[in-house]
């Protein structure tokens, strides 16, 4: 027997309504619920992996103590954070062994070029006190054999690097000792910007000038002259720069024609200069007769 059900179409519009709603709730449920799921498992598979980033970008600007926290011992991304932790730690041994080695040659280039001076400071006095052995001036001798001790007292402490004070100072008593040998014909002066007198320097940086301007300049034009010796501080973009002038009114000379021996100041300074200060420079400009003006400027380290 069969029993037929009679529904009227407003009836099953509603009955078909009702399952379009529950498949459209259930629809919306199962979207939310994978994204939620989605958003959950992406950060958590994405999160460590944006850290990576974020330690190589540091590592990127300089800052090699950057470090991955590793969160367990198993899984990719563990081994993965460990791999970038031990590359960092290579980089870092690499540069500082790297950066030891030019530290240590540029160490032994300088103290090699300051050797050079030492012999050469040491011979040009010597000849000097000659010179005032032959005049029989036994007192000035005496003076003169004092100062040198001071001076060397000097130039063999162990310290690389001195106070600007302390060079100018030397250099003052360097002038003193080669005026007890020109007499009148030598005028020295020397001035240092208060401000400046703390600013460290190599040692010996400025005396072979001085020295070159007392045997190139002065003592072959045979007539009286002045050295001068300016030390000023200047901005230059907005950093402390010093600036060092040492002119000579005496001989002067062709540039174009300076031989090697009369050129070994300029060339250990300017060397000793582009080892302490990349970015310093030094220029010269000399006529003859006319005399010698050389110009050192370089950053103030204090």
């Amino acid at each position: 027997m069969e029993i037929g059900v009679f529904l009227s179409n407003a009836e099953v519009v509603a009955k078909t309504r009702w399952i379009y709603i529950t498949g459209i709730l259930f629809a919306v449920s199962g979207l939310a619920l994978t994204s939620l799921l989605f958003f959950i498992l992406s950060r958590w598979v994405g999160r460590p992996f944006q850290e990576m980033i974020t330690v190589m970008k540091q590592v990127q600007t300089g800052n090699l103590g950057a470090r991955f926290k590793v969160s367990g011992n198993h899984g990719e991304i563990a081994e993965l954070g460990k791999a970038l932790n031990n590359m960092i730690e290579r980089l870092n041994e690499l540069i500082e062994r790297e950066y030891k080695a030019v530290i240590n040659q540029r160490n032994a280039e300088y103290r090699a070029l300051q050797s050079q001076i030492q012999p050469h400071f040491i011979y040009n006095t010597l000849n000097s006190f000659l010179g005032l052995n032959r005049l029989n001036d036994m007192v000035g001798l005496e003076k003169a054999i004092l100062a040198l001790s001071g001076m060397l007292h000097y130039i063999l402490e162990g310290e690389d690097w001195v106070a600007l004070n302390e060079e100018i100072t030397f250099i003052q008593r360097y002038c003193e000792l080669q005026s007890l040998r020109f007499r009148d014909r030598l005028t020295s002066q020397i001035r240092c910007d208060q401000y400046a007198k703390e600013i460290k320097i190599p040692k010996l940086l400025l005396q072979p000038l001085v020295e070159n301007a007392m045997i190139h300049g002065i003592e072959p034009a045979g007539r009286p002259c002045t050295m001068t010796v300016d030390v000023d501080l200047f901005q230059q973009d907005s950093k402390p720069c010093v600036c060092i002038i040492i002119q000579d009114d005496g001989q002067g000379f062709d540039f174009q024609a300076l031989d090697e021996k009369k050129g070994l100041g300029l060339t250990n300074v300017r060397e000793r200069l582009r080892i302490a200060f990349p970015e310093g420079n030094l220029s010269v400009s000399s006529q003859v007769n006319c005399g010698t003006k050389i110009i050192i400027k370089f950053p103030a380290t204090i």
